[in-house]
């Protein structure tokens, strides 16, 4: 296979990925409002199916415990990254919003990453 056509394959594949993603994003009904970024009912029950089925730091050191106030579920709660328009804060690598989750996997809030470490929306 010519490098050019291996090249012209990926980016196709790159935007088909883009595009299925974006319209995920924004199904179902409006669930968190984190400081105005609106998390919506579908990729919030997918992000919480996700984190339930991944072991402790399986996913770059993810899903994490998390010790939060005022949370509901059972503990121990863990975050994980969920995905939303700027998954990734500009000026790292590191993910920028977090669906909270319990020990049994329901979610129970949101938080994203500020100077301080991990703040609940």
């Amino acid at each position: 296979m010519n490098l050019l056509h291996f090249t012209e394959i990926t980016t196709i594949l790159c935007f088909f990925t883009s595009s299925c993603m974006a319209q995920t994003l924004t199904d179902g009904f409006p669930m968190y409002n984190c400081y105005g970024v609106i998390f919506y009912s579908e990729n919030v029950l997918a992000t919480a199916i996700l984190s339930k089925r991944t072991a402790n730091g399986a996913m770059k050191g993810y899903p994490q415990i998390y010790v939060g106030t005022n949370l509901g579920g059972t503990a121990p709660h863990t975050i994980f990254p969920i995905s939303n328009d700027t998954l990734f804060d500009s000026s790292s690598s590191q993910p920028f919003y977090f669906l909270i989750v319990d020990s049994k996997g329901l979610q129970v809030g949101m938080a994203y990453l500020g100077l301080d470490g991990y703040i609940q929306c």
